[in-house]
């Protein structure tokens, strides 16, 4: 058809003028996507090979790239390409090959391990979110983390992935970019690093301030269309084979409506599709709405921005969304910053990191030990913890804005959903419901004297904890009510 015809040949254009557009240092790097971007149509039949190489070819010797090396780049860029651009420019261009799996056949296999970017908090392959409001340095925690794993070394001084990073940084200019990370490389060197800048040639970011970044629009009908700088962004993506994807922010790359769940599940879907393509865990970030910082759900728009992707972290200030006191202000450190896994599917939720803003660098300060818990305990927390989530998701009712007595920044639940479930329990080792009742009212108030729940008459919550992430049981023998792990 002429007008698939005239796509074929503008998308062959559009790869030599980029190439010719790019830097001379990183002309092997644009060639590569260059490569990848036309190789669906050389794959399809539906643009000439020869034709293809031959163009991509003269846009590589005009900066300097020997015929040789040109030749190879290209080649694997068309191996590595998906056969076909599929119908469109849509999400399923991403996601081909679908595969119906035998059960059966998994019994004999070794079962794969899962892997992590950051252990717990930023899962390898799928799409994590992070949302803050502005101001709280959400850009300047992720620059720092893109560096820790483009050096191999400590993020908030706990372990990260090794690996090129990318980044696509729509609120910066190159100028801000460089004085922030001139500002991480000396909190680097203050905590005693010795890398310097070594490695961080793996890590590459697009200061695309002022640009038009949309990577998704939607059809009439409400269908994902990947935009023509989509395409291009993920074939660069894809050529630099990273660790670790950054797309900062979600406002500026998804050209549909924050509240429609179905747009915002194609738009997750795409990012899904390159974390798979590419092995990468991608990062998007995002701003909360007014409702959802009181709320404490740390999100904003449609429920399918946290359940469509597999990890859900909120940074924000000390004291944000508390209708403020005098007193209160004073009591505020304006550098504290609380990062908390409010959903993973991977991972417990609730936990929560404190950080310190520091010399335009954040730091993690140590974290408490976690108070020992009795048997019952530990089940009520687990059953509240269980609950939370579900309230989170949207299957059971949170309580909804301001709460008489409940603290601002929480999911708070019906208290009769959590107490039903935990009386349910064998919380006691004598029989009857009385027992069980008494086993779970001292449980109760043990964990709101340790600071790892609270509660109202008619809600209760997880307060934000800045505890190790380890659940210390102790023997309660001595109030009756049985031992060890539940």
């Amino acid at each position: 058809m002429p007008t698939h015809t005239a796509r074929c040949e503008a998308v062959l254009k559009e790869a030599a003028f980029g190439l010719l557009q790019s830097e001379a240092e990183d002309a092997d790097l644009m060639l590569g996507a260059a490569a990848l971007l036309v190789g669906p149509y050389v794959n399809a039949g539906l643009v000439d090979e020869r034709e293809a190489v031959r163009t991509l070819m003269i846009a590589a010797k005009g900066l300097g790239i020997e015929a040789d090396e040109a030749g190879a780049i290209i080649e694997r860029g068309f191996a590595k390409a998906p056969r076909s651009p599929g119908e469109g420019a849509g999400a399923a261009k991403v996601n081909a090959g679908r595969i119906l799996h035998v059960v059966a056949d998994w019994e004999d296999e070794p079962v794969p391990e899962r892997e992590w970017l950051w252990d717990q908090w930023i899962p390898m392959g799928v799409t994590t979110v992070l949302y803050g409001d502005g101001g709280t340095g959400k850009s300047l925690l992720v620059q720092q983390l893109a560096t820790a794993v483009a050096q191999g070394r400590p993020f908030l001084g706990a372990p990260v992935r090794r690996g090129p990073a990318i980044g696509l940084l729509c609120e910066d200019d190159v100028n801000e970019l460089m004085r922030r990370q001139a500002s991480i490389m000396a909190a680097a060197a203050r905590e005693g690093s010795r890398e310097g800048w070594a490695g961080l040639e793996d890590m590459r970011v697009m200061a695309a301030v002022g640009e038009n970044n949309l990577l998704v629009q939607f059809d009439r009908q409400g269908m994902a269309q990947l935009t023509d700088w989509g395409e291009q962004w993920l074939a660069l993506s894809q050529s630099l084979d990273p660790a670790l994807i950054v797309i900062d922010t979600a406002a500026d790359t998804f050209g549909g409506d924050e509240n429609s769940r179905n747009q915002v599940r194609q738009f997750i879907t795409v990012l899904n599709g390159l974390a798979q393509k590419t092995g990468a865990a991608v990062l998007l970030l995002a701003h909360p709405s007014v409702s959802g910082m009181l709320s404490g759900r740390g999100h904003s728009g449609s429920t399918a921005w946290p359940n469509g992707s597999r990890s859900h972290l909120y940074l924000q200030m000390a004291g944000e969304g508390e209708d403020m006191t005098l007193e209160r202000r004073v009591e505020v450190d304006p550098d504290e910053r609380l990062l908390t896994r409010r959903k993973s599917n991977y991972a417990a939720v609730g936990e929560t990191l404190k950080l310190r803003w520091k010399g335009w660098a954040f730091e993690r300060e140590a974290p408490a030990a976690r108070p020992q818990l009795t048997r019952p305990e530990a089940m009520c927390l687990k059953a509240l913890e269980e609950v939370t989530l579900q309230a989170e998701g949207g299957t059971i009712s949170p309580g909804q804005g301001v709460l008489p007595g409940v603290t601002v920044g929480v999911t708070a639940v019906p208290f009769g959903e959590w107490s039903r479930r935990v009386l349910a329990m064998p919380l006691s080792t004598a029989n009857g419901p009385g027992s069980r009742r008494a086993a779970f009212f001292r449980a109760k108030k043990g964990l709101k004297d340790k600071g790892l729940a609270d509660f109202t008459s008619d809600w209760a919550w997880l307060p934000l904890r800045p505890f190790e992430p380890v659940d210390n049981v102790t023997s309660d023998r001595c109030a009756g009510e049985g031992s060890g792990p539940p």
